[in-house]
């Protein structure tokens, strides 16, 4: 008889990262209403990463635009735009409103989350360094540069490993 033995197959898979930023949403309500809801003038609701021009290039699959990077951040599509009110659950799955801008200053991408909530903006900042530096791993072990690749495993915060990423990409 001709029967096949039970077989096992391993498989590696990539490990998948999921953030708050997997459940932003862009709202869909009139923009005058959004605008009195999310647009805040105060200097502490608002958080501001710096990117290099360079670093932006290779996030983005050598595209370098205000619109391509925002379309990155948060995963939905928008058509030439550098802003987008949003809306993030929490863990509860409370609904939280933001507005995102990307700018263009100089050789630098400026990155501005402004929000409410203090907690929540501080956690969607943490968790945009944490997806920057993964893609950075991916983009690192595609150019076959993997003397840097394992940044996250030495014993610094992630402000420092931020910083040093940083600094790799600053002219």
């Amino acid at each position: 008889m001709n029967c096949r033995e039970p077989r096992a197959f391993r498989i590696d898979l990539e490990p998948i990262y999921l953030t708050h930023w997997d459940t932003v949403t862009i709202t869909a309500v009139p923009e005058s209403i959004i605008s009195r809801v999310v647009q805040y003038e105060r200097i502490d609701e608002e958080q501001k990463i710096t990117l290099p021009d360079a670093l932006v290039y290779l996030i983005c699959g050598e595209k370098q635009t205000e619109t391509t990077l925002l379309n990155w951040i948060i995963k939905i599509p928008t058509d030439e735009c550098d802003s987008a009110n949003c809306v993030v659950l929490d863990d509860e799955n409370i609904r939280w409103p933001f507005s995102i801008e990307v700018k263009k200053r100089g050789l630098n991408y400026d990155v501005v989350l402004k929000m409410k909530n203090a907690k929540m903006r501080y956690t969607l900042i943490n968790e945009l360094q944490i997806r920057i530096l993964i893609r950075m791993r991916y983009v690192w072990k595609e150019l076959k540069e993997k003397e840097d690749c394992e940044l996250l495993l030495d014993n610094n915060s992630l402000s420092d490993c931020f910083a040093s990423l940083i600094a790799k990409y600053k002219r």
